[in-house]
């Protein structure tokens, strides 16, 4: 029952073919784990980057206290690395706040967005000695970190909405851009049977922020706001299998409908996106298939099942199509036939690179309409890259996160979650081209390098969530995490 994927190859070399042959592989960078490092707190979940200054979230952190309490660092450059100035935490210490699920900086501004409960204390009118204590599912802090750096106080201001008493994802996604601030609520079920919506603020003062204007989906539109970004006026929101543009009209003060983008056959098109001048891009990685995590059988084709345990309850188990197999299982020809579904077949899983693990680019026209311009891949395409897991664009550079990039190209479980980032760079004919593939000096199985990615336009930061080693490639600590920072001008 081996085989090899030498077929699955054959049939698509003419991928392999079309990639770019003088992509640089730098693995030269300069490594980022804190001074007093945490087991499973992994440090990288998010990441930005401007000029001299990185900002990481580690919204997984836990310390003697509290469980998932999330902080964020600071660091500055200094000589040949980066210095850690500051540690933040929420304003009030509880569990599961979640603090630092994403970092954005813009400018002199620093936003920082948490994803689990928050409790909000507000006065009571009445009485003005007793307090009303509210629970929200996600909040937004905003707030001006250079000041610190100074010397001075830091104003913080915290954003909260009033659709948030229970979970709906609330500031998993945020951006900012000039006066504006977006974020989502991709769970929210509106009254015409759609889920999520937009929330776009304008800035009144410093760290103020007011609501602007909801963005509700069409009919027959999902997860609207799985992934927003922002770029001056253009709007561009990731929903279920489909992307939308909207522009911000300061003259009347309106958000106005631009475009729907869709790709046939791409289940996961608008899974994350990114803006940048005339410039939109729409991820479209593959999703995770079921094995991932297992130890997958040897075999070309694997099936699933659910087996009965011995307490009553059953467990999904993998299979092969195979009589040794089988009956190690104790599960008969006739079961197997009626119960078993394939979840891995070696060609079928390079067929699905047709339509999976690229990036879809769009250009806007001196008309201010948006059309397809070219389309993204790594520089060997693979099955479950996870090619678009992060993305992001600044100026002249774009830079994709592929977290489980393989060290090798064998398809097997063990060989996944190594990771790798992509940066493409714009040329003078208007398209974007791979120059880079960036990688750790040492690479290793399961650390989800590229989780995140950001770049300033200078340089690229990149997030390996389950690091286990620190700076100098030492210490083991379980997913503790790093980040990876590679200057590019």
């Amino acid at each position: 029952m081996k085989y090899t994927l030498t077929l699955a190859i054959v049939l698509f070399s003419s991928f392999l073919k079309s990639q770019n042959s003088d992509v640089a592989v730098i693995d030269d960078a300069i490594k980022i784990t804190p001074d007093e490092r945490v087991e499973n707190m992994q440090f990288g979940w998010s990441v930005d980057v401007q000029n001299d200054f990185i900002f990481v979230g580690a919204p997984i952190y836990s310390n003697k206290i509290n469980h998932e309490l999330g902080c964020v660092f600071i660091y500055k450059r200094k000589d040949s690395g980066f210095t850690e100035t500051h540690r933040l935490t929420p304003s009030i210490l509880e569990n599961n706040r979640s603090y630092g699920r994403n970092v954005k900086i813009y400018n002199d501004l620093f936003v920082v967005s948490e994803g689990g409960k928050t409790t909000i204390t507000s006065p009571n009118k009445s009485n003005m000695k007793d307090k009303n204590n509210s629970a929200v599912y996600g909040s937004i802090d905003v707030m001006l970190p250079l000041n610190l750096l100074k010397g001075k106080n830091m104003k913080i201001s915290t954003i909260v909405h009033k659709d948030t008493k229970k979970d709906v994802g609330f500031a998993g996604k945020i951006d900012v851009s000039g006066e504006f601030l977006i974020t989502s609520l991709p769970f929210y079920p509106n009254e015409n049977l759609t889920s999520g919506k937009v929330v776009v603020y304008k800035q009144v003062k410093e760290t103020q922020f007011k609501l602007f204007m909801e963005i509700i989906p069409p009919e027959n539109t999902f997860y609207f706001g799985q992934s927003v970004a922002i770029f001056g006026n253009d709007i561009i929101v990731g929903a279920s299998d489909e992307a939308f543009i909207y522009n911000i009209s300061k003259a009347d003060s309106t958000i106005k409908f631009v475009t729907n983008l869709k790709q046939k056959n791409s289940k996961n098109f608008g899974g994350e996106v990114a803006i940048v001048n005339n410039y939109a891009f729409v991820t479209n990685k593959n999703s995770i298939p079921p094995y991932f995590g297992s130890n997958i059988p040897e075999t070309d084709s694997i099936f699933s099942m659910f087996i009965a345990n011995e307490n009553g309850g059953a467990s999904m188990v993998l299979i092969p199509n195979d009589v040794v197999e089988k009956e190690k299982n104790g599960v008969s020809d006739e079961l197997f036939r009626q119960e078993a579904i394939p979840v891995y077949d070696s060609i079928s899983a390079y067929k699905q690179l047709e339509f999976s693990e690229e990036v879809i680019v769009y250009k806007k026209n001196n008309n201010n309409v948006w059309n397809y311009h070219q389309t993204l891949y790594s520089n060997r395409r693979t099955p479950f890259e996870f090619f678009g897991n992060s993305i992001d664009a600044k100026d002249s550079i774009c830079v994709v996160g592929a977290f489980s990039s393989p060290i090798t190209y064998e398809f097997n479980n063990a060989n996944a979650y190594a990771g790798a980032a992509f940066v493409f760079e714009l040329q003078k004919d208007g398209f974007w081209k791979l120059t880079k593939k960036l990688i750790p000096k040492k690479r290793e199985y399961w650390t989800k390098f590229g989780f995140s990615v950001a770049t300033d336009g200078k340089s690229v930061v990149v997030g390996s969530r389950f690091d286990n080693t620190d700076k100098n490639y030492d210490a083991h600590l379980n997913d503790a995490g790093a980040v990876y920072f590679y200057p590019l001008k």
